[in-house]
């Protein structure tokens, strides 16, 4: 699933997860963050990220729409350490999240 420019919403999201319930893998945007009344409707912060990624009930998630340009307030940086204090506090702490540096790859597989 390829999550794109997207706000949260809920029904959206759980339309997507009744229609397609084998989701392997959400690619889902984790920013810009700031101003956030502004991107509110258009762009997951990382939080919402979490929980657009449950309502899928995807297997694994990869963040996207972060650490390429600067195209708001956010400091260089700041969408992966929040998703990552987000993660932490809410338990993905279980491989399910995986951060990509530019440029990684990474194999998924069932184990």
């Amino acid at each position: 699933y390829f999550g794109g420019d997207s706000g949260l919403n809920e029904e959206a999201y759980r339309e997507t997860a009744r229609r397609f319930p084998s989701l392997d893998l959400a690619l889902l945007p984790i920013g810009p963050i700031h101003p956030r009344d502004f991107m509110k409707p258009v762009h997951t912060d990382p939080d919402e990220a979490l929980t657009a990624f449950e309502w899928l009930g995807a297997r694994w998630m990869v963040p996207i729409h972060h650490a390429t340009f600067i195209n708001s307030t956010d400091e260089r940086g700041e969408p992966e350490r929040v998703l990552r204090e987000a993660m932490r506090r809410r338990g993905f702490d279980d491989g399910r999240v995986s951060v990509l540096s530019i440029g990684e790859q990474k194999v998924f597989l069932e184990r």
